[in-house]
């Protein structure tokens, strides 16, 4: 089934994510999930650097949600964490969802496209870069 947001419910959805992240300053992600605008919907939010183990926390949310949207604001972080993340996202059929703020920054802008549907706020700031794998501790023959 295919829907459409009217204004006035991304107006709404907007005060219901504000409403929710007013509160909370972010060191990691922290996650909450509260009723969406419609009978059986939730809304899961993710606001913070995404570390190893977010996505379990991710999963025990989801598991919990037939539908939902997923409201996104991290510059980034574990790429491992992040692809499982988005990946059941994509397989629930779960909607993302970027608003004005700090941003979805790399690997979450994987997150975030990974919604079946994807919706930004005119000023919503996304961005992606290639991810990197440090080899510090590598030796090198001789």
């Amino acid at each position: 089934m295919e829907w459409m947001l009217s204004q006035s419910t991304i107006f709404q959805l907007c005060l219901v994510v504000a409403t929710c992240l007013a509160f909370q300053g972010a060191l990691a992600a922290e996650f909450d999930m509260v009723d969406g605008l419609v009978p059986g919907q939730k809304m899961i939010m993710i606001r913070g650097p995404i570390e190893p183990g977010d996505d379990v926390t991710f999963y025990e949310l989801a598991q919990q949600a037939e539908r939902a949207s997923v409201f996104l604001e991290s510059p980034g972080g574990n790429v491992d964490a992040g692809i499982s993340i988005g990946a059941e996202i994509a397989i629930r059929d779960f909607t993302t969802l970027v608003l004005d703020g700090e941003g979805c920054h790399s690997i979450c802008a994987v997150i975030w496209v990974s919604g079946v549907r994807r919706y930004m706020s005119p000023d919503a700031d996304i961005s992606v870069h290639a991810a990197f794998v440090s080899y510090t501790h590598l030796t090198l023959p001789t």
